[in-house]
C-alpha cells in the first residue's frame, strides 16, 4: 500500500472515531440496548468513494475496533458479532459498487438495517416487528442524514470522476 493511501487511511479512521465520539456523546437517537445515529459512517462511505471498494472495505472493517474504544462492542456470540458489527460495518464499505451514490447510500443503510433486525430476532429474542422499530429508530435519521451529506460531500470534495 502507498504511503498516500495510508495517510487517507488514518485519516478516514480519524474522522471516523471523531464522528462517532460526537454521536455517542449526545442522546440524539440513542437507544437503550445500543444503536445511534451513526454519524462516523459517513467517513466510512466517503473513504469508499474516495480510495474504492477494496480500501474502504479495509478502512470500514478496521472502524470495528475503534468502535470498541468508543461503546464497549456487545457480542453474545460470533455470528451475532458478525451481523451487528462485521457486516453492518463493513458494507459501508461496499457503497460505490451499486452505481449512483444516493443508490449506494440507500443499499448499505438498508443492509445494516438488516443485519441488525436479524440480529434482534435470532440472539436477543425480540419479535420481528419489535426488532424492525427499535433498530429504524436510529438507522431511519442514519440514513437521511447521509443521503443529505454524502453526495454534497463527494460533489464538494470532487472524488466521483
Amino acid at each position: 500500500m502507498k504511503t498516500k493511501d495510508l495517510v487517507k487511511l488514518s485519516f478516514y479512521l480519524s474522522l471516523f472515531f471523531v464522528l462517532d465520539v460526537v454521536s455517542n456523546s449526545f442522546n440524539l437517537f440513542r437507544m437503550p440496548q445500543g444503536g445511534v445515529l451513526g454519524l462516523g459512517v459517513i467517513a466510512l462511505m466517503i473513504a469508499a468513494y474516495d480510495m474504492g471498494w477494496k480500501k474502504g472495505l479495509l478502512v470500514s472493517l478496521v472502524s470495528i475496533i475503534l468502535q470498541n474504544f468508543v461503546n464497549p462492542l456487545y457480542v453474545v456470540a460470533f455470528p451475532q458479532l458478525f451481523l451487528d458489527y462485521i457486516f453492518a460495518f463493513g458494507v459501508y464499505g461496499l457503497a460505490p459498487l451499486f452505481g449512483p451514490v444516493w443508490l449506494g447510500v440507500v443499499i448499505v443503510n438498508v443492509a445494516r438495517f438488516i443485519s441488525h433486525v436479524l440480529s434482534g430476532v435470532l440472539y436477543f429474542e425480540a419479535g420481528w416487528f419489535a426488532s424492525m422499530s427499535y433498530n429504524a429508530f436510529y438507522m431511519v435519521p442514519t440514513l437521511i442524514v447521509s443521503l443529505l451529506i454524502i453526495p454534497i460531500l463527494i460533489y464538494r470534495l470532487r472524488l466521483k470522476k
